[in-house]
């Protein structure tokens, strides 16, 4: 039996420190590379069903350069089989990732395609559903568990429907599952296995034609001004601790100085006139012109 995981290789933003507006607030120490999290769930459940059946194959795919390379050895070393990739350097739309992807799944012939629910950068959790429509197959979305028939013509998925509830469903293969983040589990490869995957080759998939639809393209993103808090000074540690944690809880509230006039029209007026003049927004000579 062949299974093959779609993994996807993102850049994951943890904070925007930076001052250019141009590169969207962003530091170079505020993104880092690393594997979308929900495509590892869909491997863990890979490995899972490979424990139990040692005949299984299990096959990475990617698409577009390789930016994470330890991190898919990694992969490999924890008991994936293969790594090919697609080569595509343009940003797509999730319509023309899932054709290329399509059109590479039906060079290699899988029982079993395994995807992340979503990705961790655009969230938008297409590319499962797009895929399973361009290859005519069965398609469940965000699966924690899997089990296999014991001819492996046949898969029963479990997935949450929110609020505690649990839906089984079985399904033919070959089929498409989207995996949820419910099924990630943590496992560490070992030195014999992760020497064995650091020299294994990359190998690609050929003769693919343009498999672009043309209707979505990524461009560019707008990102909102990064928000700047502000400072607040250590409280004076003469202070009582309760009067400092005090402090500290209302640190970004400003208290703001007001003055209630009470009175005739005119006290009211002459009031306002003096409070312009003592702060700088009336003149003696816009006094007198006024009067």
């Amino acid at each position: 039996m062949k299974i093959i995981v779609c993994i996807k290789q993102i850049c994951q933003t943890y904070a925007q420190t930076g001052v250019d507006a141009e590169t969207h607030y962003l530091a170079p120490e505020d993104q880092i590379f690393r594997i979308n999290p929900y495509d590892e769930a869909a491997l863990e459940i890979a490995l899972t069903l490979k424990d139990k059946h040692p005949d299984i194959e299990i096959i990475l795919l990617i698409l577009g350069p390789v930016i994470v390379e330890d991190e898919l050895k990694r992969c490999l070393a924890l008991g994936a089989d293969y790594l090919y990739q697609i080569e595509q350097s343009a940003s797509l739309g999730s319509q023309d990732k899932a054709k290329f992807l399509a059109r590479a799944l039906e060079t290699l012939a899988p029982d079993l395609v395994l995807c992340g629910k979503e990705s961790m950068d655009r969230q938008n959790g297409q590319v499962a559903c797009f895929l399973a429509e361009f290859l005519n197959q069965p398609f469940v979305s965000a699966i924690e568990t899997l089990n296999m028939s014991n001819d492996n013509k046949t898969a029963v998925v479990q997935r949450s429907c929110g609020r505690g509830a649990r839906q089984i469903l079985q399904s033919c293969l070959p089929a498409v599952f989207s995996v949820d983040m419910g099924a990630y589990g943590f496992r560490m490869p070992t030195l014999k296995a992760q020497a064995r995957a650091d020299i294994q080759p990359v190998h690609h998939v050929t003769g693919l034609s343009d498999a672009s639809t043309g209707k979505s393209m990524v461009t560019s993103y707008i990102s909102p001004p990064c928000p700047r808090t502000k400072r607040t000074l250590a409280p004076d540690s003469d202070l009582a601790s309760f009067d400092r944690i005090k402090l500290l809880l209302t640190g970004s509230r400003m208290k703001k100085k007001t003055q209630i006039l009470d009175g005739s029209p005119e006290f009211q007026v002459t009031g306002m006139i003096s409070f312009l003049k003592e702060h700088g927004f009336l003149t003696p000579a816009q006094t007198q012109k006024s009067k």
